[in-house]
C-alpha cells in the first residue's frame, strides 16, 4: 500500500491499509514509504503512534509494475512474480480491488483513497489509536480549556496558492470563516479562535477582518503540525478549510460524535467532483454538520 502526500493523505491510506489487513489476515500488507524519500514530505503516520510494517518498493520493481500496466503486460508479471499495480482510478469499490488483488500474489497499491465507504468502516479504530497515543489530557491545562471552550478553525495555506492546487481546490474566502464561526457562537461567548495554519504569519494579511475575534494561533502552542493536529482532535467546535488534515483532525477525537464543524459547501473547483463530495461518498459527514 503506497504512502504519499501529507498527513490527512496519510490517514487515507493508513485506513486503507487497515481495511486491507482485515480483510486479508493471513497476508503480508506492507506500507511503501518510497515515494516520500527525498521530498517535503515525511512519514507523519509514525508520529501519531501508527507502526505498520514499512518495505519500500524499490524503482526497478515500481517500473516493472508501471510499464507493466501500461502494456498489458500484467499476465506476463505474474509468471515472473513480479509487482502488479492497481490504481485508484480503475478501482469503484473496494471489492474491485479486492478482485484485482486476488488475481495475483504480489502488487502495489496506489492512490489517496478518499472515499467514504473505505475509511468509516476503520474510522473509530483509528480514532481509538491516536487517542491511546496521546490521550485529552496529555496537553496542559490551558490547551484543554481552549479546546473546551474556543473554536478551532483551520487556514490552509501555502501549497495552495500554487497554481495547479487552484485549479483544483476552492479557495476559502474570509466570509466563509467568519460566518464559520458566528454560526458556533453561541457556545464562544468570548469570540475566542484558535487558528491552526501551514502558513500562520500570513493569515491575518489574508484575511485581516478575522481580527475582529480574539485570535491566538496554535503554533505559539505547538512545535509542529502533527502536535497541532493532536491538539484539534480535542476542540469541540471546528470550521474546517477544504483539506484533509482539518477533516481528520476533526473526525477522531474521544468524543468525535459530539462535536459541532462547519464544512465548506463546495470543496473543489469542479462542480462534478463537488457534487460527489455533497453526496457524502468522499468524507463522513457524522455528528453536527453545516455547510456554508
Amino acid at each position: 500500500m503506497r504512502v504519499e502526500g501529507g498527513l490527512g493523505n496519510q490517514l487515507f491510506q493508513y485506513a486503507m491499509w487497515r481495511r486491507l489487513v482485515n480483510h486479508y489476515p493471513n497476508a503480508q500488507v506492507k506500507l511503501d514509504c518510497s515515494r516520500l524519500s527525498g521530498r517535503k514530505r515525511s512519514f507523519d503516520l509514525k508520529k501519531l503512534g501508527f507502526n505498520p510494517p514499512i518495505q519500500n518498493v524499490s524503482v526497478f520493481q515500481d517500473r516493472i509494475a508501471k510499464y507493466a500496466k501500461i502494456l498489458n503486460l500484467n499476465r506476463f508479471n505474474q509468471w515472473l512474480k513480479a509487482p502488479i499495480l492497481i490504481q485508484e482510478t480503475d478501482m469503484d469499490s473496494f471489492d474491485a480491488v479486492c478482485a484485482s488483488i486476488d488475481q495475483t500474489k504480489r502488487c502495489i497499491i496506489e492512490g489517496y483513497w478518499q472515499k467514504t465507504h473505505i475509511h468509516t468502516d476503520v474510522i473509530q479504530e483509528i480514532s481509538e489509536s491516536i487517542c491511546r497515543f496521546q490521550p485529552h489530557n496529555a496537553v496542559s491545562s490551558n490547551m484543554q480549556e481552549l479546546a473546551q471552550h474556543a473554536i478551532a478553525i483551520h487556514v490552509r495555506l501555502d501549497d495552495y496558492q500554487l497554481p495547479e492546487n487552484q485549479l483544483i481546490f476552492k479557495q476559502m474566502q474570509t466570509d466563509y470563516f467568519i460566518n464559520g464561526v458566528e454560526s458556533l457562537e453561541a457556545q464562544n461567548q468570548n469570540r475566542r479562535v484558535i487558528i491552526f495554519s501551514d502558513s500562520p504569519e500570513t493569515v491575518l494579511k489574508l484575511h485581516p477582518a478575522l481580527s475582529q475575534f480574539d485570535c491566538l494561533f496554535a503554533k505559539d502552542f505547538c512545535k509542529n503540525h502533527v502536535e497541532e493536529f493532536l491538539w484539534m482532535k480535542d476542540f469541540k467546535r471546528v470550521v474546517i478549510s477544504n483539506s484533509t488534515f482539518s477533516y481528520w483532525s476533526s473526525s477522531v477525537g474521544e468524543e468525535p460524535g459530539v462535536k459541532k464543524r462547519v464544512f465548506p459547501k463546495d470543496f473543489f473547483c469542479s462542480p462534478a467532483r463537488n457534487a460527489v463530495y455533497k453526496r457524502g461518498e468522499l468524507f463522513s459527514f457524522k455528528g453536527e454538520i453545516k455547510f456554508l
